[in-house]
């Protein structure tokens, strides 16, 4: 039995053929090629032409009083918050995804509910999208919601499928149902093209792209390279945000590593955090894997990726460790990195904030589970 080849995910893109240390503030590198460099030659590093890198080396004595203003969930009169009546249909289970309408109410996509609520501008639930079940018009446990420009709303569920519905009155009456090849965990709607974050089995691109009717135009992108299919699965599933010039922001759950793609499949931005601490994925000579905790019990992982005006990004990242994963909370800490709309230029970051569930006219939309699930975002 050959021995198990193990990579540090962040170490593939960044540390292990970084010329020196990881320098901050948006310092422009070049991306080295480590081929040959790691014990997993199967990597193809190759496979990503950037035209910057940009290493982000967090600093956790900082706090950057301006974003933490921006990201910090706010309280009293200036903020209101649904968490839904007493009811049981109508109280809200979670906020896995959020989207504006046009006229200004909110959607909430709630994954446990298998619903999507309308939220009034004031916070009241006003109506629902869906309902539980496999046919059409049912959500069977949703994904992803995004809102074109006509105020048309598309729901992504776990049944390979996006179903688009169109307004009728103060409600939404379904329009079609749009087959895919992959579960939609991400989704944004550019003009006539509806962008899809998906992974399967067959194919480890990232981002697929369909006309509104549902037809493919293209697949790009990948977050790892194995011969074992179940790896590129597994570490390909991420997040997602659609840009201003219709651009694309990725970056893998497990991997704190930011790339922006045009909407023809062109990488054209690549950010790392170099010092983080991503699981270890050991790859099995049967084409199985099985993840490792780093030597430290720390791992990072991406929990929120949104568009921010001006073109900038978000990037936030988990920071949990064995106590808090034995207390059942998705991180200790987090940590919050706001990337400039172009390479260079000054990277905001703090150590506080509240994790960014979507934007909302150019407000943050913050996710809170305590004392009950709900959604907080600031009153204009």
């Amino acid at each position: 039995m050959t021995a198990l080849r193990r990579a540090v995910l962040v170490c593939l893109l960044a540390a292990c053929g970084a010329p020196g240390p990881a320098r901050s503030h948006g310092t422009v590198t070049r991306l080295p090629d480590v081929a040959g460099r790691h014990p997993n030659p199967r990597f193809e590093v190759r496979e990503i032409p950037p035209t910057d890198t940009i290493w982000l080396e967090p600093d956790d004595r900082r706090e950057d009083p301006g974003l933490r203003a921006l990201l910090t969930s706010p309280s009293g009169a200036d903020a209101v918050s649904f968490t839904g009546p007493a009811s049981r249909d109508d109280a809200l289970s979670g906020v896995d995804a959020a989207a504006p309408l046009p006229d200004g109410r909110l959607l909430v996509l709630d994954r446990e509910a298998s619903v999507v609520r309308i939220v009034s501008p004031d916070g009241r639930q006003v109506g629902r999208i869906g309902r539980p079940g496999r046919g059409p018009g049912d959500f069977f446990n949703p994904l992803s919601v995004a809102v074109d420009a006509s105020g048309d709303v598309y729901v992504g569920d776990l049944l390979r499928r996006v179903q688009r519905f169109r307004p009728d009155g103060a409600d939404f009456a379904l329009d079609t149902v749009l087959p895919l090849s992959a579960s939609p965990l991400g989704l944004c709607v550019f003009d006539s093209l509806l962008v899809v974050h998906g992974t399967d089995l067959t194919d480890p691109s990232v981002i697929q792209v369909y006309t509104t009717r549902g037809e493919p135009v293209r697949r790009f992108g990948a977050g790892y390279r194995s011969p074992a299919a179940a790896i590129n699965w597994q570490f390909s599933r991420g997040r997602m945000a659609c840009l201003p010039g219709n651009r694309i922001a990725w970056a893998a759950g497990a991997m704190p590593v930011v790339r922006v793609f045009t909407i023809g499949g062109r990488t054209v931005r690549l950010a790392v955090v170099a010092d983080a601490h991503p699981s270890i994925v050991a790859e099995l000579p049967n084409e199985g894997y099985k993840l490792e905790d780093t030597p430290d019990g720390r791992w990072d992982h991406v929990v929120s990726l949104a568009a921010l005006p001006g073109g900038r990004i978000l990037l936030q990242m988990g920071i949990s460790n064995a106590e808090s994963r034995k207390a059942g909370d998705d991180y200790a800490r987090l940590i919050s990195i706001v990337l400039p709309p172009d390479a260079g230029g000054s990277i905001e970051r703090t150590t506080g904030g509240a994790q960014v569930a979507g934007m909302l006219g150019g407000r943050a939309l913050f996710t809170v589970t305590d004392p009950s699930p709900g959604i907080t975002w600031a009153r204009r």
